[in-house]
């Protein structure tokens, strides 16, 4: 049930460099890690509160171990950007969505 919860939020907040905010490999990716943290994030603060806690360990002890959190975010991550997120897969997404509309004109 908090896993299905958990992912919806992931699904709402559509951003590909979620993470969980508690693992960093470099100091330049601390800032972004603090904007983009899912434990951080305002529906996530709302979610622990609606089931009476304030962290996401409070909601249930499962979590202590954010490897759970963490496979949901990979998983989430796979199937809302299949081609990832770089030049690449942004090249691959206008090909597949915005090329036809360039020909039209």
């Amino acid at each position: 049930m908090y896993a299905e919860d958990i992912t919806n939020i992931i699904r709402r907040i559509q951003c590909p460099e979620l993470t969980t905010g508690i693992y960093f490999e470099s100091i330049l990716n601390l800032l972004l890690i603090y904007l983009v943290g899912l434990l951080k994030h305002a529906a996530m603060r709302q979610f622990c509160e609606q089931n009476h806690g304030t962290t996401i360990v409070d909601v249930h002890k499962s979590f202590a171990n954010l490897d759970k959190i963490t496979a949901l975010l990979a998983k989430e991550r796979i199937l809302q950007y299949p081609h990832g997120t770089g030049i690449p897969a942004v090249q691959h997404e206008f090909e597949m969505n915005h090329a036809d509309k360039d020909n039209r004109v």
